[in-house]
């Protein structure tokens, strides 16, 4: 479903008050930091950022998600603010050539912001299941993990998801990447710990044959949390407790496949 939230008139930080889109030369403060590092205040203090990503021309963008805003650190070091509509709170974003990309976890949507004009269009998802990580394709699709599938946000707004069955009731879902294929591979965590009860699973969705093929990490109960897919068709996996980093080699691990039925829905525009 896909609807226009709000225009959003951004803050430009460094002054106290609230502008219209203007260019802004007043530099956002520095904090103490250890050697080594330049910290720089949030614009919004207990704004618990978290998504973060560099735009082409130098910008960094990330989500103050409990102030429910989206900000930019320039490369001046001025800060901008675009806040989202209704109580919306962004968590992962991803900085596009058509302006930025955001899961929405309060409206359960996948936004974009576009930061020449300020407005802000969310699509909600479907399943109306909470998303969590995004990344976006070379066709100008997004893809976006949920808690118990994936799923595909198509150029003309329509919305197709894949559930995916997981290893225990408490897990969702993390963190996922495109391969060169156009695969998609993702992750499945929970915060129970190694062991029984915690998570193996990385897995790998063809969407053209809509076939999930799932692999082990070494560690019982390792918990892969992150997940990058290389240029040379490896994979590497984070397991959040087993305290390692893994290479999969695809052509060679053993792994299962089944299919799943993918459900497309076309966009509708709401007010």
């Amino acid at each position: 479903m896909h609807r226009m939230l709000y225009l959003a008139a951004p803050a430009m930080l460094g002054a106290v008050a609230l502008l219209l889109p203007a260019a802004s030369t007043a530099a956002t403060g520095t904090v103490p930091a250890r050697s080594g590092f330049t910290a720089f205040a949030t614009p919004t203090q207990a704004s618990t950022p978290q998504g973060v990503d560099v735009a082409a021309d130098g910008n960094v963008w990330y989500s103050e998600t409990s102030a429910g805003k989206i900000a930019v650190l320039r490369p001046d070091r001025s800060s901008v603010e675009y806040p989202l509509p209704d109580g919306g709170q962004p968590f992962i974003l991803k900085a596009g050539k058509d302006g930025i990309w955001f899961t929405d976890q309060v409206h359960r949507a996948i936004g974009h912001l576009d930061p020449r004009s300020g407005a802000v269009v969310e699509y909600a998802i479907p399943s109306r299941e909470k998303p969590y990580f995004i990344q976006l394709a070379p066709d100008g699709s997004q893809w976006f993990t949920v808690t118990a599938g994936i799923g595909r946000l198509a150029p003309d707004g329509s919305i197709t998801e894949w559930t995916v069955r997981l290893e225990h009731p408490d897990d969702h879902l993390e963190q996922l990447s495109l391969d060169r294929h156009g695969n998609v591979w993702f992750v499945e965590r929970n915060y129970a710990g190694a062991g029984p009860k915690g998570t193996n699973k990385v897995r790998r969705l063809n969407p053209g044959t809509n076939v999930i093929s799932t692999y082990l990490v070494p560690t019982e109960g390792g918990t892969p949390s992150g997940v990058i897919a290389n240029a040379d068709g490896t994979v590497w996996v984070s397991e959040y407790y087993g305290n390692a980093l893994a290479l999969l080699d695809p052509a060679v691990a053993p792994h299962t496949d089944e299919t799943t039925a993918p459900a497309t829905h076309a966009a509708k525009q709401q007010a």
